[in-house]
């Protein structure tokens, strides 16, 4: 299998195993090339990724991995998990990490490096809900979705946004929205005067108002035109998420999958 990592790229130019493919104009970096089936092989990804090798050189420097399969088809993964698989599919998500991971996702991924394991574990309820916020933020960016929300642990630390009541994450990807809630260890969703946390009746309390003070009368007012989905993300102490799908009254109904 050959695969694309972040010591393969440099600049604009492309790297695979020893063979550096000059793809912006620039002067062709010197490597060794090592043999006609790995050229070949640097030759069909420049082909296949020409078109995203600014997603590409984004994502590459933050650790994933770009990989043929056996099949010739394109993988991208990160942290050793398939996060896509086939051309188009890994071509619209390096499109979209181009826009995703910015530097508020490179403030968030160093909170999370900071902070995770026992130093999280023994600290406050609200520090800890912040650190759930933000692996939400990272696990949701390094997927292709485009924050609406406005997302915390920007200043490198777990002390913004202490006490908030409200929506944490509003996403968007390919024209569908998806409310999110974070819980951090063994927190759950709760009972309030307008209903359970992330029901229909909670979400659309006061003319949808915990919306709008999220993302602004334009967006709910299409997201409540277009629907959204609900999910709720339960974030380990070393920052790992699990994604359950949310019914209309805030009840768990299967595993959140990212597509």
């Amino acid at each position: 299998m050959q695969s694309i990592n972040e010591g393969d790229v440099l600049g604009a130019s492309l790297a695979v195993s020893g063979l550096f493919v000059d793809v912006a104009g620039l002067s062709t970096i010197k490597g060794a090339i090592k043999g006609v089936k790995i050229f070949r092989k640097g030759l069909r990804i420049y082909r296949k990724l020409r078109g995203v090798l600014g997603g590409l050189r984004r994502a590459t420097q933050r650790g994933f991995k770009v990989t043929f399969d056996n099949l010739g088809g394109l993988i991208i993964e990160k942290g050793g998990k398939v996060i896509a698989r086939s051309d188009d599919k890994v071509k619209k998500l390096l499109k979209a990490l181009e826009k995703t991971l910015d530097a508020i996702y490179d403030t968030q991924r160093a909170v999370i490096d900071k902070y995770k394991g026992a130093t999280v574990k023994g600290a406050s309820r609200n520090a800890k809900g912040v650190f759930g916020e933000v692996a939400t933020d990272v696990k949701f960016a390094e997927n292709g979705f485009e924050a609406l929300h406005i997302r915390k642990g920007q200043n490198g630390d777990l002390l913004d946004g202490w006490g908030d009541s409200g929506i944490d994450h509003v996403f968007k990807k390919d024209g569908k929205f998806y409310i999110v809630e974070s819980k951090y260890g063994t927190a759950s969703l709760g009972n309030t005067l307008d209903g359970r946390q992330m029901s229909e009746e909670w979400i659309s309390a006061g003319n949808f108002q915990r919306l709008r003070e999220t993302v602004g009368n334009n967006i709910t007012n299409e997201m409540i035109a277009e629907g959204y989905v609900r999910v709720i993300s339960k974030v380990a102490e070393d920052g790992t998420t699990l994604l359950k799908r949310l019914d209309e009254f805030g009840n768990e109904i299967g595993i959140f999958v990212f597509n």
